[in-house]
């Protein structure tokens, strides 16, 4: 998960609705080829932000999101993270959905925890950041993982 008003900030428009727009066209391509689903999000008409999964052939979902800094916090995040979750098993059918994040992004590693995603693993020097490493967590959530969530089975941590 990546805070949309840090990717928008140094681009060339420096608009978020416009940005938003830019990563939806994107994203409509690759909707239209099959291999990533997206939705908007808005509360009360304004743009909020964008949830998507790059699909892979196997039925994997590779979860990314991008919320404005104002919806961020509090349970918005949570409620839309958690929509777009049950569309992906219940809609796309997929068999699991996956999450990486920079270890330095504990708040977005908290919120899909919520959800019922669990840790797997770590991936050493993921990314740099300023030349710097950074490694990133593997989290992820299965289907049968999930129908368990929907059935009210209690969640492992």
């Amino acid at each position: 998960m990546f805070d949309l008003g840090m990717a928008c900030k140094d681009d060339l428009l420096d608009d978020y609705d416009n940005d938003i727009i830019l990563i939806i066209e994107e994203y409509q391509r690759a909707t239209e080829k099959g291999i990533a689903k997206m939705f908007l999000c808005k509360q009360d008409g304004e743009n909020a932000g964008i949830v998507w999964v790059d699909l892979d052939t196997k039925g994997i979902g590779y979860l990314h999101a991008g919320l404005m800094p104002k919806f961020r916090k509090g349970f918005t995040a949570l409620y839309f993270i958690r929509l777009f979750v049950q569309y992906c098993f219940e809609t796309l059918k997929l068999r699991s959905v996956e999450a990486h994040f920079p270890t330095t992004n504990k708040r977005a590693e908290t919120l899909v925890r919520r959800i019922g995603f669990r840790k797997y693993g770590l991936k050493p020097h993921g990314t740099t950041i300023n030349g710097k490493p950074i490694s990133h967590v593997l989290l992820a959530l299965t289907q049968f993982q999930y129908k368990g969530l929907k059935n009210g089975q209690p969640r492992r941590k």
